[in-house]
Formats: structure tokens, C-alpha cells, sequence
């Protein structure tokens, strides 16, 4: 069962994988940023990197733009300057965020301060791949302080997202309907009379 913060909202998830920028005879290498850069950007299918058509922009911090070929270079730079390259997944299920709200959601935590990100729409759930560099690993305390500050964003944002209140609403009036259809004949007469519909 998903676990849930305030007002039940599921919580957004936040998933992050690391790999290390060396190949199996311990050279520097880029191919894990590269591999990733990709995928975030075309997909699975090679159809879409050969037409060009990426499932959505590349954006920094303060929701700066970045084109794919410059996110290319920068993440061949940065994985051979850095031991780790990080993916990050960042998820919510109710409100349709933007990528620039995902980005707010990422500056959230001065922890991690470059990255690039690309959102998705192309799934159930709206969701942004993050990759970053660091020399070291995200110890525990440092991840989950991390991790905190940009799920809480994330879930202060997707509760202001009009479609999610928009939802919660329909769900609250929703419910005092299922309990008058509920009602007896006689009691679902008086309310009406009291001006329910």
C-alpha cells in the first residue's frame, strides 16, 4: 500500500540510483551519464533519438533551459570530473506538475545544486528524471534530508495543482450523495426539502 501524507494524499515517491564513472579496469568513464542523458530524453526506442522528437524540454536550476546537446556535453564533463553520477525519479500522483514546479521541488535542498532535468508526461503519473554528479556517495542522513525537503515540495505543490483540488472537491461532494442515496425514503425527502439536490 502507498503510503500517504496529509488529507490522505499519496505521498510523491522519490527514487534515486547511483553508478560510478569507471569502467571494470578503473579508467574514467562518461557511459553512465551518457546512457542516461538518453533515455531521459528519447525513451527506450532509438525511433525517437533518430527523429529527433524528445519526450520533453531539459531545464536546470531556476528552471533554466538547456538544449539536449548541451546537456549531452555538460554530463560527459561532469561524469569524468566526478566519481558518481546520480538518476533521480521524482513522482506525484495526483497533480499535474510542471517542469519548472519539478524544478522548485529540487531546489528545495541545497545539497544537490547542478543537475538537469526532463518531465514526463507520457505515463499514468506525471514525473521528472534528475541526473547529478558528486565525488562522493549520498550517505543516509545526507539522502533522506534530501529527499524530505524535495517530497514535501513536491507534495505542497501537487495539493495546490488545480486538478487536484479540483478532484478533492468533486470526491467531497460526491460523498454526501452516496450517503443521501443511502438514506431512507422518508429522511432523503426532509433533506431535499432542506434545499439538497
Amino acid at each position: 500500500m502507498r503510503q500517504t501524507m496529509r488529507n490522505d494524499a499519496p505521498i510523491p515517491f522519490i527514487g534515486v540510483r547511483m553508478h560510478e564513472n569507471r569502467t571494470s579496469t578503473g579508467r574514467r568513464t562518461s557511459t553512465p551519464a551518457k546512457h542516461a542523458a538518453l533515455y531521459f530524453a528519447y525513451g527506450r526506442v532509438r525511433q525517437g533519438q533518430q527523429e529527433e522528437k524528445q519526450r520533453g524540454g531539459w531545464l536546470g536550476p531556476n528552471s533554466r533551459p538547456h538544449t539536449h546537446e548541451a546537456v549531452m556535453t555538460w554530463a560527459k564533463e561532469a561524469a569524468l570530473r566526478h566519481r558518481y553520477t546520480f538518476e533521480a525519479l521524482l513522482s506525484v500522483q495526483q497533480g499535474a506538475l510542471t517542469p519548472e514546479q519539478f524544478c522548485q521541488a529540487m531546489s528545495q535542498s541545497g545539497e544537490i545544486g547542478d543537475w538537469r532535468l526532463v518531465s514526463h508526461q507520457d505515463t499514468d503519473y506525471r514525473h521528472a528524471h534528475v541526473l547529478f554528479f558528486r565525488d562522493t556517495r549520498l550517505d543516509k542522513k545526507t539522502f533522506l534530508a534530501w529527499q524530505t525537503a524535495v517530497r514535501q515540495e513536491l507534495s505542497r505543490l501537487e495539493q495546490q495543482h488545480p486538478s487536484t483540488a479540483l478532484r478533492a472537491r468533486l470526491e467531497k461532494e460526491v460523498q454526501p450523495e452516496i450517503a443521501l442515496d443511502a438514506a431512507p425514503k422518508r429522511v432523503r425527502q426532509q433533506e431535499v426539502g432542506l434545499g439538497w439536490s
